[in-house]
């Protein structure tokens, strides 16, 4: 009895000195812009974007895609994958920041000593090295991929500065690269994005990466 009247005052005591904290609201960094870092996504259908478009119509023309990025940073391939059945059209990606991983994967190390890694040639150069990748990967390992049996491949790369450059005039400077295996060569597009890079650098990579899927869409 005496433990049992021990044990209730005890919770009681327990009880009454539990202070409830106070919920705290986040605010956004100062130093972010007042731009919205982040896009809100519907559920099924109505979701929005141009990645929901291209996803659709490599399915139907039952196309391959893969990215080969640098100032994207792998955003293209997030919006590709944010869509339900991806992996029947997606084969993969490789971030290559770097301009020895871009000699690496492909693109010729005489173009990037002789004229630098944010040049339109080098663009066309990652796109083409990233499909002819996709295409021996493929071929090679047919019997472990989740693919839907492609009828024709296709690549995207960009290169760029989404955030500080060396000169003012190349801030938000971005070059896209496309290649398919129904072309004949690599087709390259220079976009450019407004505002310091330095400050806008997420929405900058956005900008890229709804733009190369743009293009995407217009080589189908």
């Amino acid at each position: 009895m005496l433990l049992r009247a021990l044990c209730q005052h005890a919770a009681k005591q327990s009880l009454s000195t539990i202070a409830i904290q106070p919920v705290r609201v986040l605010t956004p960094c100062r130093s972010v812009p007042r731009i919205s870092r982040f896009r809100t996504f519907a559920v099924g259908p109505e979701m929005p974007g141009v990645e929901l478009k291209v996803m659709d119509k490599l399915k139907e023309k039952q196309h391959a895609i893969t990215t080969v990025e640098s100032c994207t940073g792998g955003r293209i391939a997030d919006l590709l994958t944010n869509v339900g059945g991806a992996a029947q059209v997606y084969w993969g990606s490789v971030v290559t920041y770097d301009g020895s991983l871009k000699s690496d994967w492909g693109v010729p190390a005489g173009s990037i000593k002789d004229i630098g890694t944010v040049t339109e040639q080098v663009a066309g150069e990652m796109a083409a090295a990233g499909l002819q990748r996709m295409i021996d990967g493929y071929n090679k390992e047919k019997e472990c991929s989740d693919l839907v049996e492609p009828k024709g491949f296709i690549c995207v790369s960009s290169t760029g500065f989404a955030g500080g450059a060396p000169t003012p005039d190349l801030s938000g400077t971005c070059y896209l690269g496309i290649a398919t295996s129904k072309m004949n060569g690599p087709v390259v597009k220079k976009v450019h994005a407004d505002g310091d890079s330095r400050e806008h650098r997420v929405q900058h990579k956005d900008y890229f990466a709804e733009q190369a899927l743009q293009m995407v869409m217009e080589h189908l």
